[in-house]
């Protein structure tokens, strides 16, 4: 008798930080290896300074020694960064403190210091450059990875999961839903829309759109039915995942589902009437979401998001 081995689920993440260090670590740039982030002199001048032109000098001194040592002492350099990411008098010193950082955590990603994961946290809330953003937000990720099942499904969502919290972020969307979306549409992105099109939620082409022809299966209230449609074609998922986003963000007939994106049931719930004509879609969702905690990320995504309409109203 044949018998089935019994399923393993590792955490997954040991590859997805992988993934996503190599990602942070390739977008770099060349001035990595020379400025690094290890500055082991970085700890004699941690004492706070008075404000004004002072504070200025004594942030740009610790900048400067960072730039000077080697790479071999990050652990030790890492504590003076956080505190300028914190408390920088000015955002231009700030911004090049959290760049050390960064490239230096990407460089020993194992460090183990005190309030590092708060300052990734706020140069992803803050910062002003998308790139050292998506840097940031790819360690944080790394580092505080979840428990991912480890085949297929681990891979799709270590394979997206920047993608959608920086789109998410854009539109203001809850993540959660999103990546839920993102499963069940896609068949953890082996249906052939998602490998072949880079499709993965199933989305409809309008008439001045790259599209395929498929077959689906529509609802009505006759049962179900199978049907031809015409599906967008994207040049890869990141695309698929951000005209995604636009869609949920800006459409006219998901208003309704923008006005409640505070909390993921609230918002799937005007979602998915419109979204889909499955009368079970809203309980498919929401047991994925449950299932594998998908809501761990709406709150980083809602913070980023309320951040940013407040530094546009300020603007």
């Amino acid at each position: 008798m044949n018998r089935r081995a019994p399923r393993q689920r590792s955490s997954g993440w040991p590859l997805l930080a992988m993934a996503l260090l190599g990602l942070a670590l390739a977008g770099l740039g060349p001035g990595t290896a020379r400025t690094g982030a290890a500055a082991r002199g970085l700890v004699l001048v941690q004492a706070g300074a008075p404000g004004g032109l002072e504070a200025r000098r004594e942030a740009i001194q610790r900048l400067r020694i960072a730039r000077q040592v080697g790479l071999g002492s990050y652990s030790r350099a890492a504590p003076a960064l956080i505190q300028l990411v914190r408390e920088a008098p000015e955002p231009d010193l700030g911004q090049r403190a959290a760049q050390l950082m960064v490239q230096g955590l990407v460089l020993e990603p194992g460090a183990e210091v005190l309030g590092l994961d708060g300052a990734l946290r706020q140069t992803w809330l803050r910062s002003e450059d998308p790139q050292l953003r998506s840097h940031a937000l790819l360690l944080l990720l790394a580092r505080q990875g979840p428990e991912l099942p480890g085949d297929h499904r681990g891979a799709l969502l270590a394979e997206i999961l920047p993608a959608v919290l920086v789109a998410s972020r854009e539109q203001g969307l809850p993540p959660s839903v999103t990546l839920a979306q993102a499963i069940l549409e896609s068949g953890w992105g082996r249906s052939r829309l998602a490998r072949r099109h880079h499709n993965l939620f199933g989305i409809k082409a309008g008439r001045a759109q790259p599209g395929v022809d498929m077959m689906t299966r529509e609802h009505a209230g006759d049962g179900v039915r199978r049907i031809s449609s015409r599906f967008r074609s994207f040049d890869s998922i990141e695309q698929s995942i951000h005209g995604h986003a636009r869609l949920l963000g800006q459409d006219p007939r998901y208003e309704n589902a923008r006005a409640q994106q505070a909390t993921w049931p609230e918002f799937l719930a005007e979602l998915a009437p419109v979204y889909a004509t499955d009368p079970h879609y809203e309980a498919r969702i929401t047991h994925l979401v449950q299932r594998y905690q998908l809501d761990r990320w709406d709150g980083l995504v809602r913070e980023a998001w309320v951040w940013d309409r407040l530094g546009q109203s300020a603007r």
